[in-house]
């Protein structure tokens, strides 16, 4: 897919608004990392008979930015924003975050938008909800990895960890009270060239021990549904052990 692959997909262009500007931190500002800002925002769907009145939904803004402004790596960061709204726009199940599509304009890259969930991470919730059921939760993330399992998706960043900010959270509750996946910025597709990987990714006490070598090895090869499964054991034990 060419630089320009995000225009295979849906642009929510003129549809999206974040107030205030991005550039502003405030209450609609989630939170980040080194190359990411994370900001609720508000989507205006367009409908192509305006003959019903459609209320906007919150939504999460994910936009890429660059402390530099090296070439090589603004294609990088480019080409990860291509895989990651690729993997999203093709992942349709219950249990993964509804992703929305990509909006041009309110940065130098696209943003990539998906509903916004209110109840927040799954710790949050459990904490706010005492008498949520949390076996169904749990079973609830299992349904979404096995999906994304049964798509050769690996998703190589599971970490439900405690802290309560969605954008370092990558097992939110919709507002229905079900488990959801996000966080798909380090997903791997099995057998497609262009999905790999550093070494270091995530929280280090959801990845398993072969993500440790010795040696020098082929890093990306690590990454597995078997480490996957392997974060998703340590979500069980969390929820079991810290929330009986």
């Amino acid at each position: 897919m060419g630089p320009y692959g995000l225009l295979l997909f849906q642009d929510l262009a003129g549809q999206v608004n974040i107030f205030p500007t991005p550039e502003q931190k405030s209450q609609w500002f989630i939170g980040g990392g080194v190359y990411t800002n994370v900001f609720k925002g508000e989507h205006h769907p367009v409908m192509k008979f305006r003959m019903v009145n459609v209320r906007p939904i919150f939504v999460t803004v994910k936009i890429l930015h660059l402390p530099s402004h090296d070439k090589e790596e603004w294609e990088i960061a480019t080409k990860c924003l291509i895989r990651e709204s690729s993997i999203l726009h093709h992942l349709k199940h219950p249990n993964i975050l509804p992703y929305l599509g990509h909006c041009s304009g309110l940065a130098p890259l696209p943003a990539l938008v998906s509903l916004y969930c209110e109840n927040g991470t799954i710790m949050k919730y459990i904490v706010n909800q005492p008498s949520s059921k949390k076996p169904q939760l749990v079973k609830e993330v299992a349904n979404g990895l096995m999906y994304l399992h049964s798509q050769d998706v690996i998703h190589c960043n599971l970490q439900p960890v405690i802290e309560f900010i969605q954008c370092q959270n990558h097992v939110l509750v919709d507002e229905q009270g079900h488990a959801v996946l996000t966080g798909f910025s380090r997903a791997k597709v099995i057998g497609i060239a262009g999905y790999s990987n550093p070494l270091v990714v995530g929280a280090t006490a959801y990845m398993a021990p072969e993500l440790f070598p010795l040696a020098d090895v082929d890093v990306d090869n690590l990454f597995s549904k078997k480490s996957d499964i392997y974060a998703f054991g340590m979500l069980y034990f969390d929820i079991s052990y810290m929330f009986h």
